[in-house]
């Protein structure tokens, strides 16, 4: 009888646990239904919100313009409008390599420059992100660049455009100005061809018993920002946005034991005399010459000289032309 009953327990217990797994799986699978037809039903309606939300922004990004505030140490008084260009990888340019700058680019990522192009050849050595580099072409998905006077190739897919506004080259020359900016990121040196020529030329003064003192050279976005110089005029002088020294290619000169932010008779000197009448022999342009400032739109100054190369700077001064109507 005992035996009968055990038995009996057993399987009630048995048939409750099977009934309880069929109940789960039951459960289950009604609950992925439910799920399933809520997804169908909803999905529209998220698809339908974010394209209005993606229209919207569309809209405000046209009626918003893109502001930049000039923080200057100069005499910018008000917001510039700047074009909100996007970087983009650049890969459908003109097959070829030249041994004239092209443009600027920007590294997307870390980079390498091989001195072939083959990732098989030597590494030159490796750029970090958000680099500019000078530009010279590009061929079979390398690109020619140059990074710290030295030349060599990296690929091309990592590269992006510099915006329209920003780092623009002409005749294989950096050309600044109010309207072709440099960005605050921009980093670089003090150019090695123009400090040769710059020496070239101050040999050139000491041999006709002339003697010229070198002021600032290659400057930074915070040094520029921080400059103050005296300035009477109606024009504003550059800002750190459109400062020709923080392109390595420009420099000051003074005569010895003066300040060229209160004193502005350099051409009355023998030196300045020399410096007017013979710089552009070895590739320097007076950069904001007296009288040019409707179109420079900055205030003339006697000691800025930018290096463009002896060919440029021979027809500029033949010609009497600034960079802007050069560059044109």
């Amino acid at each position: 009888m005992k035996n009968r009953l055990a038995i009996h327990q057993i399987n009630r217990k048995r048939k409750r646990e099977k009934e309880k797994k069929h109940k789960k799986l039951r459960l289950g699978a009604l609950g992925l239904f439910l799920v399933i037809a809520l997804a169908f039903i909803i999905k529209p309606h998220i698809v339908g919100d974010k394209k209005a939300s993606a229209d919207s922004a569309s809209l405000l990004s046209t009626q918003i313009p893109n502001q930049r505030e000039y923080a200057s140490s100069g005499a910018r008084k008000a917001n510039q409008q700047l074009a909100n260009i996007p970087q983009t990888n650049e890969l459908a340019e003109k097959q070829g390599f030249t041994d004239e700058l092209l443009s600027y680019k920007k590294t997307s990522n870390q980079v390498g420059i091989y001195q072939e192009m083959s990732i098989e050849g030597k590494k030159i050595m490796d750029i970090k992100p958000g680099t500019y580099i000078k530009y010279y072409g590009m061929e079979d998905g390398w690109s020619k660049v140059m990074y710290q006077n030295i030349t060599g190739y990296v690929k091309s897919e990592n590269l992006l455009s510099v915006k329209e506004n920003e780092l623009t080259v002409r005749k294989g020359v950096l050309y600044v100005g109010t309207d072709n900016i440099i960005p605050s990121d921009f980093e670089t040196s003090f150019d090695i061809n123009t400090e040769n020529s710059l020496l070239v030329a101050i040999e050139a003064m000491r041999r006709e018993g002339l003697s010229v003192s070198v002021g600032r050279k290659y400057t930074t976005f915070e040094q520029e920002k921080e400059y103050i110089t005296n300035n009477t005029s109606e024009y504003p002088n550059p800002d750190e946005y459109t400062s020709e020294l923080r392109t390595g290619y420009a420099l000051e000169l003074h005569s010895e034991k003066t300040d060229p932010r209160i004193q502005n008779n350099f051409f009355s000197t023998k030196e300045g005399e020399w410096i007017k009448e013979n710089i552009h022999k070895y590739g320097f342009i007076l950069r904001y010459p007296q009288g040019k400032e409707d179109i420079t739109k900055l205030s003339a100054n006697e000691h800025i000289y930018r290096f463009v190369g002896v060919e440029h700077a021979k027809a500029m001064y033949e010609q009497g032309l600034t960079m802007e109507e050069y560059f044109k």
